[in-house]
C-alpha cells in the first residue's frame, strides 16, 4: 500500500506496525519519519540493526538479520540506510518479501522523485508494508517550514528572510536546516533573523575569507 508520513505515524503511536516500509522522495523528512519509528518502537540493541555503505556484500547479512525472531522484545528493527541499493541486493530483498518475518520490520530507502512502476522492491514492499513517498516542499511549504523550525531554536524567521533562503538555495530541507544555523549564528543575540542576517549569512558562503564564520562563534 502507498502512505502519507503522518497517517503512518498514527498507525506506529496506535501500535500498528508493518513488516517493511519504503522511504521514497525528500531525505530529511525520511529520516525523520524513521527516527519517529524508532523512538516508537523503542528496540533495545538486540533487536535493532543498521546497515550503511555497500549494501551488496551486506545483503544475506541484512536478510539473516530480518529472518531472526525478536529477542526480549516484540518487534526487531532493520535499517537499510542507503537511497542507492544496487540491483543484486534489490533482488535478494525482494525474495525475503515473499515470506518475511512478521514481527521484523525492515526499512529501505530511495532518493527518486516518485514511484518507479519497474521498482520490484517497491512493488513487493506495497504487497507486505507501505510504501511511502515524500514530495519536495513546494517554495511556501519550504518557507512556513522554515519558521516554525526557527521557533524551535527560540528565533522569529521573517518573512522576507524566509523568502529569500528558498529563493536562493531552493526547498531541499536538509541544505535549507544548515543554512538556518548559520543565520542564526549571524543574528546574534537579537530575537529575529532578519533579512540582512540571511544575507551575510549568503555572503559568508560566497566570499573567499573563511575565518569569519569562526570569528563568529568565538
Amino acid at each position: 500500500m502507498e502512505a502519507r508520513p503522518e497517517s503512518l505515524v498514527k498507525d506506529w503511536k496506535a501500535g500498528t506496525f508493518h513488516c517493511a516500509y519504503y522511504f521514497i522522495g525528500e531525505q530529511a523528512f525520511a529520516a525523520q519519519a524513521v527516527a519517529q519509528l524508532r523512538a516508537i518502537l523503542n528496540p533495545d540493541t538486540f533487536n535493532f540493526a543498521q546497515f550503511s555503505g555497500d549494501i551488496d556484500p551486506q545483503a544475506e547479512a541484512i536478510v539473516a538479520e530480518a529472518l531472526t525472531s525478536p529477542a526480549f522484545g516484540p518487534r526487531r528493527l532493520i535499517i537499510v540506510d542507503n537511497p542507492k541499493i544496487p540491483a543484486k541486493a534489490r533482488a535478494e530483498f525482494t525474495r525475503y518479501l515473499e515470506s518475511p518475518l512478521e514481527t521484523s520490520t525492515v526499512v529501505f530507502f530511495s532518493d527518486e522523485k516518485k514511484i518507479d512502476p519497474k521498482d520490484t522492491l517497491a512493488r513487493a514492499v506495497g504487497a507486505r508494508g507501505a510504501v511511502c513517498l515524500i514530495k519536495p516542499l513546494r517554495d511556501d511549504e519550504a518557507q512556513k517550514r522554515l519558521q516554525e523550525e526557527a521557533k524551535k531554536l527560540n528565533k522569529t524567521l521573517a518573512p522576507q528572510a524566509a523568502l529569500l533562503l528558498v529563493q536562493e538555495i531552493g526547498t531541499d530541507w536538509t541544505i535549507l536546516r544548515q543554512e538556518l544555523e548559520k543565520a542564526l549564528l549571524f543574528s546574534g543575540d537579537s530575537p529575529n533573523i532578519e533579512r540582512e542576517h540571511v544575507l551575510q549569512c549568503l555572503g559568508y558562503q560566497k566570499s573567499a575569507d573563511p575565518f569569519a564564520l569562526p570569528r563568529l562563534i568565538q
